[in-house]
C-alpha cells in the first residue's frame, strides 16, 4: 500500500464521488487512462464498501491490475480469478495454486465480503459446478479447535487433494499418528497440525525441503485444489449419463470406472458436464451486492469471441459450448450486476455525454544517464506537490537516493508520509508512470528512469530439495556395502534377539546368501549408482572379487587426488590481481536483483568473491541446473572486477547465447556507469573493429561473445576476469587458450552438468567447485508427454499457449528440411506467427528473427537445437520437439530447460516419428525425460547418468571403469580420504563403538509406518556426530511424527552415547549379568581408574576396561549416561554432556 496517499485523494475528487453515487442506484461510465485505473478502483471499493469484479480483456493486463491494486488496497483485500492455462478436455486438470485461487475469489463474491476480485474474461467464460456441490466450501482450521480426523480426511479428498507420505507439493496432505501435514491450494508453505484426540494442540508452517516446523500460526483456511467436487451425487450422475458413451469410447469406459471408483485423476475436469445436471456461471456465485468493472467493454467482448472461436478449433471429442459461455451468455453475466465501465475516451461510451472523467497524462522516460533522472524528477517536483518514484528493488532505490542526494534533491526519509517539495522513493511494483493535475500528484515508475526488467511475481513455492533422494532406499534397490560389496536390498527385518528387538537391513547377495546388517550400521550401506545405469554385478560374500575391486579403485584415487593436489597447489603459488572489499555500489547491483536468490546462489557468490580478493588467479567451476541461477552469480563477480578498475570478458559457446548474456548484463548494469558490448556475426565488421579499439582503450568494461574473443586482434587494456559459460562445448584449441589464461587471470566457469555435492565435498581443497542445487523458488515442474507425432495434438498445445499469450519453442533439428516443417505449422496453426531461427542463416536475419521472437512479434519460433543453451524468454512456455527419438537424454533435458521459466505452467512434447521403429536405448531416454518432470531432475537417480559424466569432466574418463566396480558414492568416499591424505590432513578415524544394553531401541513401523521414510530416519540418526545432531534429529522426528515411542526414544539415546563414547575414546558399552562393562583405549586407563574408585564397591578397573555393579532396580540407561558423564568429567570438559531422555 505504498500508494495509499493516491486513493485518499481520488476518494474526494467530484468524479469518483459521483461514479459512487451512480452505482448505488445503477451503471455508471468513466473516461480515465490506464494508468490511473487501478488506483480508482481502489478507491471505489472505499467508497462502495462491497465486492467488484474487475474484468480485462487480456490474461497479462489481469496480472498486471492485480499487481498495481497491491500499492493501493492491503493484499488481503486484493484477489485474482486466474486463467486456467489447459483446455477443459484435455487429460491434464489446472494447476493447483490457479484453481485454489478461483475458489478463493468466488468464495469471497459469494459471501459479499469487500474485496476487488479481478479475472480475465477467458476465466469468466468457463462455466461452473453448481453452487449445490459445494465447491467453494473451505475448511477451517484454528488452534485449540475441534477436528473430527475422519471427516476432514474425507473432505480434503472430495477437494481435490492427494494423500502422500511426505508432503511436497500444493493439494497434498499427510497423516502420521497425531501429525496432521496439508499444504493448501493458496497457501505459500504447508502447515503441520498436532492432535490430540479431537483437538489442534497447534498449527505449525514448516519447509517442504527439510520438513521441520518454522512459524506457528493461529487459523488457516484450506481451499479446493480443483474446479470440480466430485459428490456421490456427481458419480451416480456421470455413471448414467456417461454409460452409452463409454460403451463405444474406452478412453471414457477407463475413466468412468475410475469415476465411479471415487478415484481423483488428471484431466477430470473434462467431465464436468457430466457430473452435474446444470452448470452455472461466476455470476451467480457473486454475491448480488458485485460491482463489475469491465476494462474497456469493447476489447472485452472482442476477446469474448476471439477466445471461443480459439477452443472452438482446438476442441477434441467434446464441444466447446459444453464448457464455455457464447457471447450472449456472458453479456448477460456481465448486465446482471451494476456496473462500471471505463474508457480510454469518452467517445467510446455507449453514453458518451454522461461518462465521468479525470485527466492524467504519462510519465516523460527519462532514460539516458543520471542527468537526466534528476531533470525530469525536479521539473516534476515543480509541477506537482507531491512525487513519488516507485522502483522494482531495494538496489536500485538505493541507486536513486544516492544520485537525488549527489544532486542536493530534497528527498522524503524512507518511511515517511508523502509531503509538497519532497521527492518520496519507494520500493513498489508499478507498470506506468502517471501525472494527475487534479490531485496534484505525479507517479513515477521504474521504466520511467531506468530499463525494466520483468517484474516479480510475488508467489514462492517451498521445493523439496534433491538431495534428499539418496536417503530413502526401496527394495530391489542395488545397494553397496562397504565391506562386503554389491547386493540387492531386500527391506527392513524386525528379529528379537534374547528377547530384545532391532530392526535389520536384509541385503542379498550371490549364491542366495543373505546380509542382515543392524540398522545403526546403515552408514555403510549406500545406494549403488554406476555411470552406464545398467545392473552391477552382484557380489559373492566367499570370495575375494570386493577386495580386489576396492584395492584397484583406492590406488586408482590415490594418484588422481595426488595429481589434482599438486596442481592446486601450483596454482596457489601463482601471482594474481587481489580485489578489492565489495563497495556501495557493488551492494546496490545485488540488492536490484529481482529475484530471491537461493542458499546455494549466495553461497556461490561468496566463494567466487572470497576468490578474487585472493592474491591469486580464481579458477571456480559453478554447476548448476538449468536456469538455476549461474547467470546471477556470474554478473556479481563482473561487477566486482570492474568496479576495481579491471575489464571483463564473457565466453558463451552460440551466438545466441552471447546476445542473451549481453542482454542480462545491460540490464544489470544500466543504473551504473559500466559499457557493456558483444561481439559476435550479429555485427557489421566496422562495428567489431569499433569495439575491439574502444575495449584496447579500456573504454568498454564488460566485452561479451563466442569464441571469436579468443583471437589474437582481441587485445584489453587491464582484464581482470574471464566468464566462460559451458566450457565444454569450445574446441581444444580453444580449451587451450583458456588453460594458459588461468595462470593469470581470474576464471570462472559455469555449466548446467549436474555435479553431486558429495562430490564437492570431497574435492574439497584441490578444486574450486560451486554447486547450485536449490532451484527457484517461483518455478513450477514441467508437464511433459512423450509419443507419436500427433498433428492435431500440436494444433491444440499451440493454440493453448496462444490463448495465454504465450510463444512456443518448435525444435527440429534438421536445417534441410526445416523450412517446409515451418510451412506445415504455419499451415496447421494460421492464427500464429511462425518463423524460422536456425545456426545457418545470416547473421543479420538470424538476429531479427530472435529480436521479434524476444519482443513478442513471432508467436512459433520453428528452430533447431540452437535455443539448446542459456536461452532465457519466460514468455516462451511451451516446447514442441518433433524426432526426439534422435537425440541425447542430456540434449532434451537441456531443451526443456527453456521453458517453465516463469510462474505459468509449462508444457513439452517429445515427439518420434510414427514412421521409424524406436530402438531400446532411444525408447529409454523418452521414458526417462517424461517421467522425470520435477524440479532439479538432473539430479534425480534416473538421470545420474548425467551426473557421471559431469564427474568425469573433472575427474578424468579413466576414473569410469572404478565408479562403476565400486559404486559412485563409495568410490567417493575414496577419493575424499585420499585426497585428505595427500594433503597431510589427519586420518578421519571414526571408531566403533560397540553398545549392547537390555533395551528395545528401534523406530516402531506404527511410528514410522512407510519403510523409505524409516530408512530416512535411520540414516538420519547413524549420521549424527555429535549429542547436539542427535538432539536436533530428535527434535525433527518429533516435529514431523509426533512424541517419541518408548523404543524411538531409547534409539536416540544409544545414538548419544555412541556419540559421547566416539568423542571421549571408548570403545565398549555393555550391560549384562547385572555389570556395567565399559571399554576404553588404554590412554585412558587413569581416568577410567579414578572413576571405578570413585563408585566404589564392586567396581573394578583393568588395562582397557572398567566393570562397574548394575542394581537391576536401576534404568539401564540412566546408569550408564551417568558412567559416562563421570568418565568425560575425568578426561576434560567437553561442550555436551548427555543425559537420559
Amino acid at each position: 500500500m505504498k500508494l495509499r496517499f493516491v486513493t485518499d485523494k481520488l476518494i474526494n475528487h467530484p468524479s469518483v464521488l459521483a461514479i459512487a453515487e451512480d452505482l448505488q442506484a445503477g451503471d455508471s461510465q468513466m473516461s480515465v487512462a490506464g494508468r490511473l485505473r487501478p488506483a480508482l478502483v481502489a478507491a471505489v471499493l472505499d467508497l462502495l464498501e462491497r465486492p467488484l469484479l474487475i474484468v480485462t480483456a487480456g490474461v497479462g493486463e489481469a496480472e498486471e491490475f492485480v499487481r498495481d491494486l497491491g500499492n493501493y488496497l492491503p493484499r488481503e483485500k486484493v484477489l485474482h480469478y486466474r486463467a486456467h492455462e489447459v483446455f477443459p478436455w484435455e487429460r491434464t486438470s489446472p494447476e493447483i495454486e490457479a484453481a485454489g485461487a478461483r475458489l478463493e475469489a468466488l468464495s469471497a463474491l459469494g459471501a459479499g465480503v469487500p474485496v476487488a476480485v479481478v479475472a480475465p474474461v477467458s476465466a469468466l467464460m468457463r462455466r461452473l459446478p453448481p453452487r449445490a456441490a459445494r465447491l467453494v466450501s473451505s475448511l477451517s482450521l484454528q488452534q485449540a479447535g475441534e477436528l473430527d480426523l475422519e471427516e476432514a480426511v474425507g473432505t480434503l479428498v472430495e477437494m481435490g487433494y492427494e494423500r502422500v507420505q511426505t508432503v511436497e507439493q500444493r493439494g497434498q496432505f499427510a497423516l502420521r499418528g497425531g501429525i496432521f501435514d496439508i499444504f493448501p491450494s493458496t497457501g505459500r508453505y504447508p502447515v503441520r497440525l498436532e492432535l490430540f484426540g479431537d483437538s489442534i494442540e497447534s498449527i505449525r508452517r514448516f519447509l517442504v525441503s527439510s520438513q521441520q516446523s518454522i512459524a506457528p500460526e493461529r487459523e488457516v483456511l484450506v481451499f479446493g485444489c480443483r474446479d470440480v467436487r466430485v459428490t456421490d451425487g456427481a458419480v451416480r450422475l456421470a455413471g448414467r449419463k456417461l454409460e452409452k458413451r463409454a460403451r463405444v469410447d474406452r478412453e471414457v469406459r477407463e475413466d468412468l470406472e475410475r469415476i465411479l471408483d471415487g478415484h481423483v485423476f488428471p484431466g477430470l475436469e473434462r467431465y464436468l458436464p457430466w457430473l452435474y445436471e446444470e452448470l452455472e456461471t461466476v455470476g451467480e456465485y457473486a454475491s448480488p451486492e458485485t460491482v463489475v468493472v469491465l476494462d474497456e467493454p469493447k476489447r472485452i467482448r472482442d476477446e469474448a469471441v476471439r477466445h471461443l472461436d480459439r477452443v472452438r478449433t482446438a476442441k477434441g471429442k467434446f464441444r466447446a459450448e459444453e464448457y464455455f459461455l457464447a457471447p450472449e451468455e456472458l453479456d448477460e453475466l456481465l448486465s446482471s450486476r451494476r456496473r462500471l465501465d471505463l474508457f480510454l475516451f469518452a467517445g467510446l461510451s455507449p453514453s458518451a455525454s454522461t461518462a465521468r472523467s479525470i485527466g492524467s497524462r504519462p510519465v516523460e522516460p527519462a532514460l539516458g544517464g543520471v542527468d537526466r533522472i534528476v531533470a525530469r524528477l525536479e521539473a516534476l517536483r515543480g509541477r506537482s506537490s507531491l512525487v513519488v518514484t516507485c522502483l522494482e528493488d531495494e538496489g536500485h532505490e538505493k541507486r536513486l537516493r544516492e544520485i537525488l542526494s549527489e544532486h542536493a534533491v530534497p528527498l522524503l526519509p524512507p518511511g515517511a508520509s508523502p509531503e509538497p517539495g519532497l521527492i518520496a522513493v519507494e520500493v513498489a511494483p508499478v507498470g506506468q508512470g502517471f501525472v494527475v493535475p487534479d490531485l496534484d500528484v505525479a507517479v513515477v515508475a521504474h521504466g520511467d528512469l531506468f530499463p525494466r526488467r520483468r517484474l516479480r511475481r510475488d508467489h514462492q513455492t517451498p521445493a523439496a530439495e534433491a538431495a534428499r533422494i539418496l536417503s530413502g532406499l526401496k527394495k530391489g534397490d542395488y545397494v553397496v556395502h562397504e565391506l562386503h560389496g554389491i547386493a540387492v536390498y531386500e527391506g527392513i527385518s524386525s528379529r528379537q534377539v534374547f528377547g530384545l528387538t532391532r530392526d535389520y537391513l536384509v541385503l542379498a547377495y550371490a549364491g542366495n546368501d543373505r546380509l542382515f546388517v543392524p540398522v545403526e550400521q546403515i552408514g555403510r550401506v549406500s545406494r549403488y549408482v554406476g555411470p552406464d545405469g545398467s545392473a552391477p554385478r552382484i557380489t559373492r560374500l566367499s570370495s575375494n572379487d570386493w577386495a580386489r575391486a576396492t584395492k584397484k579403485a583406492r590406488d586408482s584415487v590415490k594418484k588422481l587426488a595426488f595429481d589434482l593436489a599438486k596442481l592446486y597447489a601450483e596454482r596457489s603459488t601463482m601471482p594474481g590481481h587481489a580485489f578489492s572489499a565489495d563497495t556501495i555500489w557493488q551492494r546496490e547491483l545485488e540488492d536490484a536483483f529481482p529475484f530471491e536468490e537461493t542458499p546455494d546462489q549466495l553461497s556461490a557468490v561468496a566463494a567466487a568473491k572470497s576468490d578474487m580478493e585472493r592474491p591469486r588467479p580464481m579458477d571456480r567451476l559453478v554447476c548448476g541446473d538449468v536456469g538455476y541461477g549461474k547467470t546471477e552469480v556470474a554478473v556479481r563477480a563482473a561487477a566486482k572486477a570492474v568496479l576495481d578498475g579491471k575489464q571483463v570478458m564473457v565466453l558463451a559457446p552460440t551466438t545466441i547465447l552471447a546476445q542473451q548474456h549481453f542482454s542480462t548484463f545491460s540490464e544489470r548494469f544500466a543504473p551504473f556507469p559500466v559499457r557493456v558490448e558483444v561481439l559476435s556475426r550479429f555485427r557489421t565488421p566496422s562495428e567489431q573493429k569499433r569495439i575491439l579499439q574502444d575495449f584496447a582503450k579500456g573504454s568498454i568494461d564488460v566485452l561479451i561473445g563466442t569464441h571469436r574473443l579468443l583471437q589474437k586482434d582481441v587485445s584489453p587494456k587491464d582484464l581482470g576476469l574471464v566468464v566462460v559459460d559451458e566450457e565444454q562445448r569450445f574446441g581444444v584449441g580453444h580449451k587451450e587458450h583458456l588453460k594458459n589464461m588461468r595462470k593469470a587471470i581470474d576464471v570462472l566457469t559455469l555449466t548446467a552438468t549436474p555435479i553431486p555435492r558429495t562430490l564437492q565435498m570431497s574435492l574439497a581443497g584441490v578444486r574450486d567447485l560451486s554447486v547450485i542445487n536449490t532451484p527457484p523458488e517461483d518455478r513450477f515442474e514441467v508437464q511433459t508427454e512423450v509419443g507419436r507425432y500427433d498433428a492435431a495434438r500440436v494444433r491444440e498445445a499451440i493454440l493453448r499457449e496462444l490463448d495465454r499469450e504465450g510463444q512456443v519453442f518448435y525444435v527440429f533439428n534438421r536445417v534441410q528440411r526445416i523450412e517446409a516443417v515451418a510451412r506445415r505449422v504455419a499451415e496447421l496453426v494460421p492464427e500464429a506467427r511462425v518463423a524460422v531461427a536456425h545456426g545457418q542463416m545470416h547473421e543479420h536475419e538470424l538476429e531479427r528473427v530472435m529480436s521479434e521472437f524476444l519482443s513478442g512479434d513471432i508467436d512459433v519460433l520453428v528452430c533447431t537445437t540452437i535455443i539448446e543453451s542459456g536461452i532465457d524468454i519466460p514468455t516462451a512456455n511451451t516446447l514442441i520437439v518433433e524426432g526426439a527419438e534422435r537425440m541425447g537424454l542430456a540434449q532434451l533435458y537441456q531443451l526443456r530447460g527453456r521453458v517453465g521459466r516463469s510462474h505459468h505452467r509449462a508444457f513439452a512434447y517429445f515427439y518420434f516419428s510414427s514412421e521409424r521403429i524406436l530402438t531400446e536405448t532411444a525408447l529409454e531416454r523418452l521414458r526417462t525425460i517424461r517421467e522425470f518432470t520435477e524440479l532439479g531432475s538432473g539430479m534425480k537417480i534416473a538421470m545420474r547418468d548425467l551426473e557421471i559424466r559431469g564427474a568425469g569432466n573433472i575427474l578424468g574418463a579413466e576414473q569410469h571403469g572404478h565408479m562403476a566396480a565400486v559404486g559412485f558414492e563409495l568410490y567417493n568416499e575414496m577419493l575424499r580420504d585420499a585426497i585428505a591424505e595427500v594433503r597431510g590432513e589427519p586420518e578421519r578415524e571414526q571408531p566403533e563403538v560397540a553398545i549392547t544394553l537390555p533395551i528395545d531401541a528401534f523406530l516402531p513401523a506404527t511410528y514410522i509406518r512407510e519403510e523409505d521414510l524409516r530408512i530416512e530416519a535411520y540414516r538420519r540418526i547413524a549420521d549424527a556426530v555429535d549429542t547436539l545432531e542427535v538432539g536436533q534429529v530428535r527434535g525433527e522426528l518429533s516435529d514431523r511424527y509426533g512424541p517419541l515411542p518408548s523404543p524411538a526414544a531409547n534409539l536416540l539415546s544409544v545414538a548419544e552415547l555412541r556419540a559421547m563414547a566416539g568423542e571421549t575414546g571408548l570403545t565398549e558399552i555393555a550391560l549384562s549379568d547385572s555389570t556395567l562393562r565399559i571399554g576404553h583405549a588404554p590412554s585412558l586407563r587413569r581416568q577410567a581408574a579414578a572413576v571405578a574408585r570413585e563408585r566404589g564397591g564392586r567396581a573394578v578397573a583393568g588395562r582397557d576396561r572398567i566393570l562397574i555393579p548394575a542394581p537391576p532396580e536401576r534404568s539401564p540407561l540412566t546408569l550408564v549416561f551417568e558412567v559416562l558423564n563421570d568418565i568425560m568429567a575425568a578426561v576434560g570438559p567437553t561442550e555436551t554432556k548427555g543425559d537420559p531422555k
